[in-house]
Formats: C-alpha cells, structure tokens, sequence
C-alpha cells in the first residue's frame, strides 16, 4: 500500500491520523494539515505516527535519539538538520529515500540491525561525516546514498569480508564509499568502556553525553564531552562520585 507525496498536503480539517504498518510513504504526507500543526502531536522536536517518523525539526543540535518503538523513517525526515549523532533504535526496520541528506554536522552513526537497504540519496551531503556502522543485515546499497561524504573515512561492517562482498552497491555517486575503509566483524560497544585514560559510557557505538546514567557507585552525569562530571552542581544535585 503507497500514500503518495504530499497526498494530504494542507488538510486543515485533518486532525487524527491512525496509520497501519508497512506502508510505502511518500514525502510531506501530512504537511500543514492540522495535525502538523498542533504542536502536541511533537515529541521532542520529532513528529512520529503510528511507528513512523515523519519529520524532525531542523534549529536542534547535539545528539538526537530516535524513540524506542519506531519502526520506519520517512524519506527526508532529517533532512538538512544540524546533528552530530543520531541513535538509531533496533525497532527500526525501514530507512526511506534521502533520509539524512544535507545533515552537513552529522559526524558518525550506527545503522540499525534488521535493515536491509541503504536507499538513494541516504547520506548525501553530509560533509562531516566521517564513520558509518552497517548491519550485516544490508543487502543493497543505493545511488548516490554516500554523495558528497568527503569526510567518510571508516565503515564498520557487523559481518564477514564475503558477507560484503555480496551487498549490491550502485557504483554511481558512491565513490566515497569506495574509499573508506571497510572494517569487518565490528562489534558494537554498550555501556561503560574505558578510551584514552577516560571513562564513556556508549550506545551502539556512539558516546552518551548531557545525561544521568547509574553505575555500581550510584548515578553519575556525563558532561558535553562525555566524561563523569564530579564535585558539581547538576540538575539540581550535588554528588561526589569516589
């Protein structure tokens, strides 16, 4: 089942939306139709429906979670967006066209397990981008999905050298891609793990800055760069981690 492009573009009687799984969407489905325009219909800066994401808002910075429970990322949903990091949960088993093009801060990011295609268009434009973790899942890798990535240095693949010798890359737009070097049986850090003297704390592979996370000792703060704050007012609390 398809929704075409912009099929209710402008609905402004169009204030519930219930959708079913496994439709094929087109971009700008439910653009300046009432319930776009409520703003409690977003979470977070993100507009989700029924297991779908449809758009994020382009002013955020940082570090962007993807809810737990999503299970497909419209085409274009993060276009043109100013993160670092995006995590991306395992729910999610579909990444639509042009995705994260022109995201030009997007440094790293880790593909979910369960994918299977990398689509058209996927990366293009991301400048900053420098290392990119791909399921073995991956069977098909579209054109132009690395365009531009003049950064990418570092592909870190979860399956074998044959396993990858066997994905369908479009040669077109790609050559950067090509250029990387492809790492193979990658095993994706969780949780605590020790990296230049430092102690991070990591979700699939990407270090969890700004946030409470719990050790043995209790709950620590990990700062803008990922390190245990101590000693330090946060949120309200004090705590001196020993």
């Amino acid at each position: 089942k398809t929704i075409d492009t912009c099929a209710f573009y402008g609905s402004i009687a169009l204030n519930e939306i219930n959708l079913h799984d496994d439709i094929d969407m087109g971009i700008n489905v439910f653009y300046d139709t009432a319930y776009y325009n409520n703003p409690e219909n977003w979470e977070n800066g993100a507009l989700y429906i029924d297991g779908y994401l449809f758009e994020v808002q382009k002013d955020l910075t940082g570090t962007f979670r993807i809810k737990e429970g999503t299970k497909h990322i419209v085409s274009e949903a993060f276009c043109n967006c100013q993160f670092e990091n995006i995590i991306i949960p395992n729910s999610v088993k579909e990444l639509g066209y042009s995705i994260f093009a022109g995201c030009k801060s997007l440094k790293t990011i880790v593909l979910p397990q369960g994918i299977t295609a990398i689509n058209d268009g996927m990366f293009d434009d991301c400048i900053s981008l420098s290392s990119v973790v791909i399921p073995n899942s991956v069977k098909y890798i579209g054109y132009a999905a690395f365009y531009d990535c003049e950064a990418l240095t570092d592909i870190y693949y979860t399956g074998t050298k044959d396993e990858w010798s066997q994905i369908e890359i479009i040669d077109e737009g790609n050559d950067c891609l090509k250029n990387a070097t492809i790492h193979y049986n990658h095993v994706l850090k969780n949780g605590w793990a020790l990296k230049d003297g430092n102690w991070y704390f990591y979700e699939s592979d990407i270090i969890v800055i700004d946030s409470w996370r719990k050790d043995s000792k209790g709950w620590c703060y990990l700062g803008s760069d990922g390190k245990m704050v101590t000693n330090k007012w946060v949120q309200d609390f004090v705590f001196d981690l020993l």
